[in-house]
């Protein structure tokens, strides 16, 4: 008798001898051991399955209520835990683990504005900084983590996204902007957003397209997301019905113009009275 394993199968395929009276209790065990592994084989794959299964509707439920956040700007609403969830998942994509971000246009050997030391984590390096510099100084905020030797140590940057960044997993860095400005909720949007409104001047060009300085985006908040990324960018105009944005250096612009279709706003007023604790 000899038994045959194959790929993962409904059967098992076993050669018996020529004489089926003979008893091969060797035999039998064996396929007795094979089917126990199979059924633990199988009991894992289901297993795995269901777990792929609730993470693909965690995924479908989480995609849904980020996009109620934008929803919600264009006039509609929805319930303040559906907000709390959008909330904490935007302000999630703000934090970089294992980026180091870096000052590079100071003259100052620690490539940053301050240094702080002990913070328990990059949230209490993050109140640390805003607490010593108001919203035009700091940009952004760097922690370092265990198991590094400066474990504790808080820098905060002038720079939004840093001036370099570079790949290190001892290091969390976080743009200030970003965390202040894209958790702002459906009511804080519609207060700012000065509608039919157009900030002429002022124009940031487009990194990827030099000829122009609009950029191409679903929303206000993807252009305002846009804006948090630029280091000198301060307001915003965009564009629903052609879908454009465009980034400015001045605080409504070199002026305000009425436009019809198009909407405008200055992040100050979005980063304002942040009562969102971190």
């Amino acid at each position: 008798g000899k038994l045959i394993e194959t790929q993962y199968s409904q059967g098992i395929i076993v050669t018996a001898s020529t004489d089926n009276n003979e008893a091969i209790d060797s035999l039998v065990e064996d396929i007795n051991r094979y089917k126990t592994s199979f059924s633990e084989r199988a009991s894992e794959l289901t297993a795995n399955i269901a777990e792929a299964a609730r993470f693909a509707t965690v995924a479908t439920v989480t995609l849904a209520k980020c996009n109620q956040i934008e929803t919600a700007i264009d006039g509609e609403t929805f319930d303040g835990e559906s907000l709390l969830f959008a909330t904490a998942l935007t302000r999630k994509s703000c934090v970089k683990r294992g980026i180091k971000y870096s000052d590079h246009e100071l003259d100052n050997e620690d490539d940053c504005l301050f240094t702080f030391s002990n913070k328990a984590h990059e949230f209490d390096c993050l109140n640390a900084c805003k607490q010593r510099y108001n919203n035009e100084q700091l940009g952004a905020i760097r922690f370092t983590h265990e198991p590094s030797p400066d474990a504790g140590k808080c820098s905060c940057l002038a720079q939004r996204s840093g001036g370099i960044f570079e790949l290190n997993g001892f290091f969390t860095s976080i743009n200030r902007w970003c965390w202040d400005v894209v958790s702002a909720s459906p009511a804080k949007y519609k207060s700012c957003t000065e509608e039919n409104t157009d900030y002429t001047g002022a124009d940031i060009m487009n990194d990827i397209d030099y000829a122009t300085s609009s950029r191409v985006v679903s929303s206000m908040v993807d252009c305002v997301r846009l804006c948090t990324e630029q280091t000198e960018c301060v307001s915003v105009t965009y564009s629903m019905g052609v879908g454009q944005c465009w980034l400015k250096n001045m605080e409504s612009g070199q002026s305000k113009v009425y436009k019809q279709g198009f909407s405008s706003l200055n992040l100050s007023c979005l980063a304002a009275d942040d009562e969102m604790q971190t």
